[in-house]
């Protein structure tokens, strides 16, 4: 078997499937979407998403064979709010739960980092994928060009595996 090269790639409008499905299995287990959804996200909501998102910010790839998937907003970008995302407009009372912490979210991370900085908004590996490397090299790029810049890193995360990075 040949070994995988990874790195960080733009995102493709051809690649938005194979990427919403990476993440959705990334996420499938991801406890504030059980919690407020009562169910993982669905493909069709992370395609929506990634489109929102490589209007705003920067989402790259892994490969092309989309092991991963990162959403990142430079030091001049700023993520749009859960209410200008059509996934989240439904009046539900998860989608409103999940409303209200994603505008806490952001307001923490304003308040904890008010000065220009790199969002790693979410970063997603497929899980058989945990544990070779696939994350690392996919933020590489991006985090030695913030030290390059002198601009901090942010990341809000639930999994203390996160932590590290």
């Amino acid at each position: 078997m040949e070994a995988m090269k990874l790195g960080c790639l733009p995102l493709p409008e051809s690649l938005i499937d194979k990427a919403a499905i990476t993440l959705s299995r990334a996420f499938a287990q991801y406890p504030l979407s059980i919690l407020y959804r009562g169910s993982p996200p669905s493909i069709e909501d992370m395609q929506e998403f990634l489109r929102q998102s490589i209007s705003t910010g920067q989402v790259y790839i892994s490969s092309p064979e989309v092991e991963s998937v990162a959403i990142w907003y430079g030091p001049e970008q700023q993520p749009k709010l859960p209410d200008q995302h059509s996934t989240l407009n439904s009046h539900s009372r998860a989608e409103t739960k999940m409303k209200a912490f994603a505008l806490f979210a952001e307001s923490q991370r304003q308040f904890h980092l008010p000065v220009p900085h790199w969002y790693l908004m979410m970063v997603g590996v497929d899980p058989l994928y945990h544990g070779k490397g696939v994350a690392k090299a996919l933020l590489k790029p991006i985090l030695d060009k913030a030290d390059k810049d002198q601009k901090p890193c942010y990341l809000d995360t639930h999994n203390p595996v996160n932590v590290e990075i």
